[in-house]
């Protein structure tokens, strides 16, 4: 059975499939509290390139 990137599968509207590496999901807007507090990710804030940057 496949799985997904659960936050990436949300942010972008599509699935992200796990067995793929972790899609960029900086410069995309989220809202961020119950509030509806909208939120632009980082690249900080992407796993993608925080895996990159590790490297």
């Amino acid at each position: 059975m496949t799985g997904v990137w659960l936050v990436a599968t949300t942010l972008l509207g599509r699935p992200a499939p796990a067995e793929q590496p972790y899609p960029h999901i900086c410069a995309l807007v989220m809202e961020a509290t119950r509030l509806r507090d909208r939120y632009k990710l980082t690249r900080r804030d992407c796993p993608a390139c925080a895996g990159r940057s590790a490297r």
